[in-house]
């Protein structure tokens, strides 16, 4: 991958959330793993697909459309190269990284404390960070998507 740039609501790198399936396999090649991860409590999707790319510290989550195609709903990064609000993002502990997210003007942050690690949740860019003892391990983001019945797709909501 020539970038390393997390993007809210956009992508990662030359990804781009709602992207197709067959899209993303085209520019990063076959996959490391594949796993379908199935809802058992009837919520909606009733499935994702995620692939992994372990060299490039990449979780891709794909939603089923009705079409019978894939399109990706979520990016989650574990490359410590990456490179978000112009910083590298897993060089920053919490604190910095609350400064920073307040910075680029989002302000709507759940932070939740588990055992063994802390999630800060920023609803208005849609984006999740997973620390591990002040460690930042994981981003996520993703975006909303719906049916778009007038271009026969799906559409960003």
């Amino acid at each position: 991958m020539e970038s390393l740039e997390i993007k809210p609501f956009e992508g990662f790198g030359e990804i781009e959330l709602g992207m197709l399936k067959s899209e993303v396999v085209q520019i990063l090649g076959q996959p490391d793993d594949s796993e379908v991860i199935h809802d058992e409590d009837g919520e909606e999707p009733a499935s994702l697909t995620v692939i992994d790319y372990f060299e490039n510290g990449l979780a891709l989550y794909f939603e089923d459309t009705e079409d019978d195609d894939q399109f990706l709903v979520m990016i989650e990064v574990e490359n410590h190269d990456a490179v978000m609000f112009g910083r590298r993002i897993f060089k920053m502990k919490k604190d910095t990284l609350v400064k920073t997210i307040h910075e680029q003007g989002y302000s709507d942050i759940i932070e939740e404390d588990e055992e063994d690690e802390t999630r800060l949740i920023v609803q208005d860019a849609l984006s999740e960070f997973i620390f591990e003892d002040n460690d930042l391990i994981v981003v996520r983001i993703w975006a909303e998507f719906e049916e778009d019945e007038s271009e026969g797709g799906i559409s960003l909501n």
